[in-house]
């Protein structure tokens, strides 16, 4: 059986995305964690468009060029104070450098 309709189909040019993670839910509300120039974490509502398995578009709520916390944010309250890293600035989860990397020189 072959059958023909109409597709909607959407491409968005310029998305703001974020790891699905990072995404947080109390009831029905979406939220992520923001990390402020204050070098606090602010809880923040957003509106969550398109998901893929592993991310995740927000169409609202947040700003091109805000940092979004993706790593510890499940228990963090909102205010809570912060040490912003990198990915690659050599130190684990516990914002201690890895020894690791010591040994290897």
């Amino acid at each position: 059986m072959t059958l023909f309709g109409p597709a909607l189909l959407t491409t968005t040019v310029y998305a703001l995305v974020v790891p699905v993670e990072a995404i947080q839910r109390e009831d029905e509300q979406a939220f992520v964690m923001i990390a402020g120039a204050d070098k606090k974490a602010h809880k923040r509502q957003v509106t969550v468009g398109m998901t893929t398995a592993k991310e995740a578009e927000l169409t609202g709520g947040v700003k091109a060029g805000e940092a979004v916390i993706v790593k510890g944010q499940q228990e963090l309250p909102d205010g809570a104070d912060i040490t912003i890293g990198t990915a690659d600035d050599g130190k684990t989860d516990s914002g201690k450098k890895d020894d690791k990397d010591d040994k290897a020189k």
